[in-house]
């Protein structure tokens, strides 16, 4: 469009130069048309004057009409100089601009690069640091649990420890506790026989005390034997009261035998024991009668 309004303009003052140039001939040929007038003795001093002047006008119209043309031609010689040269200018102006768009493109393209290096090199560094982070907390966790799991074994180590020692304490108090009580067992069973032993001596005077207080009642059957003798059984209050009187083993005489119940009916209350527990031990006696006479 710029290229377009220069032409147009040259071509324009081109025009304006050639109609300049063509009234100043006309203004020419008009002031030598009226010399002849405004001066009558010149007029009537020679004929020729008239055809001279207008061969003169002729051939400088002609010459104006030539140097209108060579000025018209140089004023387009001009202008299509002058077109050239600002198609030339405005060809070196698009090239240029083409240039500078391309460098303006090369550069923006150049800065996306470095942008796109930057933001990937940044995303890159976001991500490794995000990889060491989550390495880090793994490590942190697996330290973590390493603690927790030697805590744990400590932790169960201790009481496998007390418990141990609570079981060991345990096994000795059993321990303890059992030689206590066969300690205690055998001295019971050592005051025991000894009470036994005791009991039993005196269970044995006492016994032999009543069989002397039967005997003592006792009156031989006439016709009897000398060595017989029977097992009886005696059931006795607490104050040495006889209950009943029952053979156990009978000695093959009924005679014989009822004789010794009778003796021991007569020979009641019997002798006992002063201690109650030793003196419960007779309340039901056997004893083996046999005459001492």
């Amino acid at each position: 469009m710029q290229g377009k309004a220069h032409r147009a303009d040259g071509t324009g003052r081109a025009f304006a130069y050639a109609l300049a140039v063509h009234a100043f001939a006309i203004a020419l040929l008009v002031i030598s048309f009226h010399l002849p007038v405004k001066s009558t003795l010149y007029a009537f001093h020679t004929m020729r004057q008239p055809i001279v002047a207008q061969l003169v006008n002729s051939q400088a119209l002609a010459q104006a009409r030539e140097r209108v043309k060579a000025a018209e031609m140089a004023q387009q010689a001009q202008a299509q100089a002058a077109l050239r040269a600002r198609a030339e200018a405005q060809q070196q102006k698009r090239v240029a601009e083409r240039k500078a768009a391309a460098q303006e493109r090369a550069a923006a393209q150049e800065v996306a690069r470095a942008r796109a290096l930057a933001a990937q090199h940044a995303a890159d560094l976001a991500l490794q640091k995000k990889r060491q982070q989550l390495l880090k907390r793994q490590e942190a966790q697996r330290l973590r649990r390493a603690i927790d799991r030697k805590r744990r074994i400590a932790q169960l180590q201790r009481e496998l420890s007390v418990h141990q020692q609570r079981a060991r304490a345990a096994a000795d108090r059993r321990h303890a506790e059992q030689a206590l009580a066969r300690q205690l067992a055998a001295e019971a069973n050592e005051r025991k026989q000894a009470l036994d032993s005791a009991e039993q001596a005196v269970a044995n005077r006492y016994l032999a005390r009543i069989r002397r207080q039967v005997s003592l009642n006792w009156v031989r059957p006439p016709g009897t034997a000398k060595d017989l003798e029977c097992v009886v059984q005696v059931r006795l209050l607490s104050q040495g009261d006889v209950i009943s009187a029952r053979i156990v083993n009978s000695s093959g005489d009924p005679v014989f035998d009822r004789s010794v119940q009778v003796a021991v009916y007569r020979a009641s209350p019997l002798p006992l024991p002063s201690d109650p527990a030793l003196a419960a031990r007779f309340h039901k006696i056997t004893f083996t009668f046999k005459p001492e006479h």
